[in-house]
């Protein structure tokens, strides 16, 4: 899923919604990643987001948790050309 947020200052935040979930169990995973120009939310440009969840659908409710993903291991150097 593609959609936009529109703040009350018209700062515009576009995002992007994949994963999987089950319709017989209603749990569900799902990647969150965003993009926007607005100088003040550009680290926003850097999240990428895992969610984890459940969906009722015969209840219209879906639950979801967001973990912000981040490297915490240092990489190697890039050799040079």
């Amino acid at each position: 899923m593609r959609a936009a947020s529109s703040r009350p200052t018209g700062i515009i935040v576009l995002f992007t919604l994949t994963g999987l979930s089950s319709l017989t169990d209603g749990r569900g995973l799902h990647v969150l990643t965003f993009q926007t120009e607005a100088p003040s939310l550009l680290w926003l440009n850097d999240v990428l987001a895992v969610g984890e969840g459940a969906i009722d659908i015969e209840r219209r409710l879906l639950q979801m948790r967001y973990y912000e993903c981040d490297v915490e291991l240092p990489l190697p150097a890039l050799p040079a050309d």
